[in-house]
């Protein structure tokens, strides 16, 4: 329904290329806190390290959410190339 709105209100290819890029800046900054940030304090203490553990397995989460996100926005991205391409 929302993406069917967003194409309705014009909006579609600012929403789908704000979505490619949050779905490609993302997993890069999970990478970069993972190798700094979560690895050092994980160092500090037995609870820290539990926390960069459960951190870490949310950025897994959401690296697969992510993929799904990507998968939705190329659908769309065809979908609105067949749309411009047939006969009205």
């Amino acid at each position: 329904m929302l993406l069917g709105n967003l194409h309705r209100s014009g909006h579609r290819n600012q929403a789908t290329s704000s979505g490619k890029w949050i779905a490609e800046w993302l997993p890069k900054h999970y990478a970069h806190e993972e190798t700094t940030v979560l690895e050092t304090i994980a160092k500090m203490s037995p609870e820290l390290a539990s926390f960069a553990r459960e951190m870490k397995r949310q950025h897994n989460e959401m690296r697969v959410r992510l993929e799904s996100f990507r998968d939705h926005l190329a659908q769309l991205d065809e979908t609105a190339t067949w749309k411009r391409q047939s006969p009205h």
